[in-house]
């Protein structure tokens, strides 16, 4: 359920990371997980609440919100 969900998108913000790349967008997650907006909406406000992840701002200028994780994995 969405616990695995959580994970996964944990685990692919962390990587992202940790590679140095751009923090993914919301968009961004739920075009790798294959999962819809709706779920990555839930899943991104509880990984936020439970401070596992911080939202940042991407240089470009959609002024979507990406997420690197809270902490350095």
């Amino acid at each position: 359920g969405h616990a695995l969900i959580a994970i996964a998108a944990m685990k692919e913000i962390a990587k992202n990371f940790c590679e140095g790349k751009s923090p993914l967008t919301e968009s961004e997650i739920c075009k790798v997980l294959k999962i819809p907006r709706s779920v990555a909406v839930k899943i991104l406000d509880l990984l936020l609440k439970s401070r596992l992840i911080r939202a940042v701002n991407r240089e470009e200028k959609d002024q979507e919100p990406a997420f690197h994780p809270a902490f350095d994995p």
